[in-house]
């Protein structure tokens, strides 16, 4: 199984650089890392060749996907957030934390599993092998933490107003810093995705959530 691992920043600092580190010190022949930026603040010098450029950080050689507003649009992803159409790239990245798996997927589709970490996560060890060792037999398509049935009538904010979309009492929750999908549960909630655009974007005297993740 060929694993990539992504970190998803809006920031190179010492910390990220860091954890980068960390992450490609755990690389091997069945694991890859990259870096998915939100350069829409010039973070980063784009030299404007290819979306994927080798950039250095801290000495050492990383793969960088630039991602701007017309990457978003390029993949018919809308820039909502909670109740609003329109929002910045900013938190339209935050709110939908799945987006860049879809624009990962793609520009690394050579691989069965996406690992996606967010800039401030950081593990506890010199370095990530002892994370990915623990799951390097593992094809379930989706691992994340906490993940449990919201029982009925949930008053966890980020279903509220979701009725639209999914039927409440089959609803779960999970904790999401640093999920894996499967490059076929990549390819399939990007459909789902780009279905539930469409449905959103209907007028309708509803209040409407847009689903986050």
């Amino acid at each position: 199984m060929k694993t990539l691992a992504f970190m998803q920043t809006h920031t190179i600092n010492d910390g990220v650089i860091s954890e980068l580190k960390k992450l490609k010190a755990a690389q091997n022949q069945h694991l890859e890392v990259a870096v998915f930026l939100d350069n829409s603040q010039f973070t980063l010098k784009d030299k404007g060749k290819k979306p994927v450029q080798e950039v250095l950080l801290g000495g050492e050689k990383f793969k960088v996907l630039f991602c701007y507003e017309d990457t978003l649009r390029a993949f018919k992803l809308p820039f909502n957030a909670d109740f609003e159409p329109n929002v910045s790239m900013a938190r339209s990245l935050w709110h939908n934390g799945d987006y860049s798996f879809y624009i990962m997927r793609h520009y690394f589709a050579d691989f069965d599993f996406y690992w996606h970490f967010d800039y401030d996560v950081f593990y506890n060890d010199k370095d990530y092998t002892s994370f990915f060792e623990c799951y390097k037999d593992d094809a379930t398509d989706l691992i994340v933490s906490n993940f449990h049935k919201l029982p009925p009538n949930s008053d966890w904010p980020w279903i509220n107003g979701t009725e639209w979309l999914y039927k409440q009492d089959e609803l779960c929750a999970c904790f999401y810093p640093a999920p894996r999908m499967s490059a076929r549960l990549v390819d399939m909630l990007y459909q789902k995705r780009l279905k539930h655009a469409k449905m959103f974007a209907k007028p309708s005297i509803q209040r409407k959530r847009w689903a986050n993740n």
